[in-house]
């Protein structure tokens, strides 16, 4: 991930219901894209304020990341940020999948 694109989309729907999701995806965290860069991440999710947090996918690059150490953490740490601004759901994509299939 190289740049954050951030788009708002509008759905009509019951008046009654006003819920802001924000979609993130694809983030491959790697030693290139790291900690101080899921910050940055971060820090604008924080100004939208969701209700939700969905990522359909794909947090890490490869399974290398799980077994450094550090990266294992900012991981953590990332995911844990995220859950203190709102709800979190995930979904793993095949680069998070390629990784449970290696372990097994």
């Amino acid at each position: 991930m190289n740049k954050i694109i951030l788009k708002k989309y509008s759905l009509k729907t019951n008046k009654n219901i006003k819920k802001k999701i924000l979609l993130l995806s694809d983030i491959h965290i790697s030693k290139i894209f790291n900690l101080k860069k899921l910050r940055i991440i971060i820090d604008k999710i924080k100004i939208e304020k969701p209700d939700y947090i969905c990522i359909p996918g794909d947090i890490i690059d490869s399974s290398n990341i799980i077994d450094d150490i550090l990266l294992k953490n900012e991981t953590k740490i990332f995911l844990k940020e995220l859950s203190k601004i709102s709800k979190v759901i995930i979904s793993l994509g095949n680069h998070d999948i390629g990784y449970l299939n290696k372990k097994r």
